[in-house]
Parts: structure tokens; sequence; C-alpha cells
């Protein structure tokens, strides 16, 4: 069980890593949907915006996830891993505010 909480979780401490590009991107994209949905031909529509809101809270659940994983083998089975916190923050910072951004224009908006 040890091998499998510590390689979960160098899993999901490398995914947010190479995800630190790519998730803004998709935010600032969905963002832009949600501004303007007439530009956007297919993706304007109700259905498109509301998938990109289960996008967003698919990357809150990620990072809920990464972090309370880290929490967890940081505390019971190697605290090395503690130090894995500050970079997963500033991995998924970007994407956590930019994820809010799109949440709250999609629930404000008509």
């Amino acid at each position: 069980m040890r091998e499998l909480m510590i390689g979960s979780t160098e899993l999901v401490f490398q995914m947010g890593r190479i995800l630190a590009y790519v998730l803004p991107l998709v935010c600032l994209l969905a963002i832009a949907v949600h501004v303007w949905p007439g530009r956007f031909a297919a993706l304007g529509t109700s259905a498109a915006r509301t998938s990109l809101v289960a996008v967003m809270w698919g990357v809150w659940l990620f990072a809920a996830v990464g972090f309370f994983l880290l929490y967890y083998v940081s505390q019971n089975y190697d605290r090395s891993y503690g130090f894995g916190f500050i970079p997963f923050a500033i991995y998924m910072g970007p994407s956590l505010i930019l994820s809010v951004i799109c949440l709250v224009l999609r629930y404000k908006s008509p």
C-alpha cells in the first residue's frame, strides 16, 4: 500500500507539472468563449459552455485531490513529500485563478 500511495502522489505531482502550461490556455479559451459566445460557432452554444464549466470544476477537483494526496503521504508515509506543496501550488495557481474567473462569468452571465 505504501508504494501505491507514494507512486500515485508522484504521478499527480508530475501531471500537475506537465499540465501547468496547458491548463491556463484551456481556461483562457473558456473565458473567451463565455465573454464572446457569438464569435465561437459550436463552442458558443449553451451545451458547450456547460461542458467547459465541467472542465473548470475538473481543474479544481484535480488540484484538491493532489493537495490532499500530498498531505496524506507527507503525514503518514514520507515527510519529504511535504516540500511538494509549494511547487504544486505554483503549478496549479494560474489554472485555479482562471477557472474561478470562468466559473464566475458562467454563473453571472444570462
